[in-house]
């Protein structure tokens, strides 16, 4: 990849930087909760002034911590899980970043565009927006992990504008027609990241040598800070756009569900391991796949054994699918999964659309009371029942749904979790066969897996005088 390239990809990026700024100069504005106070004219105060109408918004400090805990897990967490890779951790990243925030304005865009097809003349943005974005950022992420060191970075950054568009279309889908529930997003942010990568992936092809494809004791120990990052914050992922009773349960749920997946990955992968040894990638990936397979549903009454047994089988089917399947299908399909987004993503976070489409053929009146038409809003009664009505009198958030039945809202879970993984590897198969034609491709034995294809790294000499440096002090202490 000559330095020409890299100046039009970049010239490329920064154009497209331009166009989503002039998007947003025309269609977004402020949530009204951000917008400068607009007095009431009917309304005075003792001075005869006009009073300014109160906030009907909570206040930031009250959504701002888990706004902030989402943030950590993606430019932390993601970033440096990826950076295994013995010679690629400047991209892994950097490029996190990078690919996050084009992510994070594009998917404001994509969702507004939604809203505007609805009716409504602009896009706001508030806190609810921006984390709905990061969310968005969090699958496209997940797919990077697939081609994680085979890919330019214009290509990423390709996939994360396609990719955004359909998985909002999909999600449009599956919350807003089927009305599916899923808020951990097992089902619509891992299962379709997973499988939108491992598409890419296979419309890519494998590289022809991946003897740069492997981790060092040092670059382990730094996927090891983001494993902990990510499990210590997973919570609030899944809880952060709830509230009530409902986050509260989430937050429960997650947290028992990641316990179990740790516990239960030690465990197997000392069992299917070499001389039953722990394999440090099982540990850095499948310790997470409770969080995964619980988020569907975290906010069910799954009761605490239940999050315990939903995490351990997620971390559990992680473990077995590093060990046996992922090599299988390198072996047989040709499917190089650089980071294993299948084994973490992909499997768990079909098991959680499972687990979900069970507990809502469980889920009745009397275990919910009436918050069970806010987990499944489609099965609220009819408009005009007085069935309805008295639930509206419990909770007046409440709307009148579908009158839809226990086996139908699983049978829709299900049904969810089938169209979820058709879009993503159909958008993907496509994503990956058009990305191969919109940029020179990588050399696989000279580029692929190498920071030095796009960074000026220290020269040798330089970083091995730092490197006597720090011993120097280390003694000295």
């Amino acid at each position: 990849m000559d330095a020409a390239t890299r100046r039009r990809e970049m010239i490329s990026l920064l154009l497209i930087e331009v166009v989503i700024i002039i998007l947003f100069g025309y269609y977004v504005r402020y949530d009204p909760a951000a917008e400068a106070p607009c007095p009431d004219k009917n309304k005075k105060g003792e001075d005869g002034r006009p009073v300014e109408n109160p906030s009907e918004y909570p206040p930031l400090h009250q959504v701002m911590p888990m706004f902030q805990d989402i943030n950590v897990m993606i430019f932390i967490g993601f970033g440096f899980l990826m950076t295994f890779l013995r010679k690629y951790a400047f991209s892994a990243i950097s490029f996190t970043l990078l690919i996050s925030a084009i992510t994070i304005q594009w998917a404001i865009l994509c969702h507004g565009f939604y809203q505007l097809i609805a009716g409504e003349r602009v896009i706001r943005v508030g806190i609810s927006q921006l984390v709905e974005a990061d969310v968005a950022a969090a699958a496209v992420l997940i797919s990077m992990g697939a081609v994680l060191g085979k890919t330019t970075v214009f290509q990423l950054i390709f996939m994360a504008l396609v990719e955004t568009a359909l998985y909002v279309t999909n999600l449009t889908i599956g919350i807003d027609h089927l009305q599916a529930a899923d808020v951990g997003g097992s089902i619509f942010v891992h299962a379709f990241g997973a499988y939108f990568g491992i598409a890419v992936a296979l419309a890519l092809g494998p590289p022809m040598s991946t003897e740069d494809d492997e981790s060092t004791y040092v670059t382990d120990i730094f996927a090891m800070i983001g494993t902990v990052f990510l499990w210590m914050f997973w919570p609030s992922f899944n809880a952060v756009l709830s509230d009530g009773d409902e986050q509260y349960r989430i937050v429960i749920n997650t947290y028992l569900a990641l316990t179990a997946s740790c516990i239960v990955c030690f465990c197997a992968s000392s069992i299917v391991s070499p001389r039953n040894k722990f394999t440090m990638v099982h540990i850095q990936n499948a310790t997470l796949a409770g969080g995964v397979a619980i988020g569907a549903a975290s906010n069910m009454m799954t009761l605490p054994w239940g999050a315990l047994a939903i995490g351990g089988l997620g971390g559990f089917l992680s473990v077995i699918s590093y060990q046996y399947l992922q090599p299988m299908l390198l072996q047989n399909y040709d499917l190089h999964d650089t980071c294993g987004v299948h084994n973490l993503h992909g499997l768990p976070g079909v098991f959680g659309g499972c687990a979900s489409a069970l507990l809502a053929s469980l889920a009745s009146v009397d275990d919910y009371s009436s918050s069970l038409y806010l987990i499944f809003p489609a099965r609220a009664p009819f408009e005009d029942t007085f069935e309805l009505n008295e639930a509206i009198g419990d909770l007046p958030q409440i709307t009148a749904g579908k009158d839809r039945t226990a086996l139908n809202q699983a049978g829709i879970q299900l049904l969810a979790t089938v169209i979820t993984v058709a879009i993503a590897s159909l958008g993907g198969t496509i994503t990956g066969l058009l990305m191969r034609s919109i940029s020179t491709k990588l050399h696989d034995d000279e580029e692929m897996f190498q920071d030095e294809t796009f960074w000026g790294l220290p020269p040798p000499a330089l970083a091995s005088a730092s490197q006597s440096s720090q011993s120097l002090v280390r003694c000295s202490n």
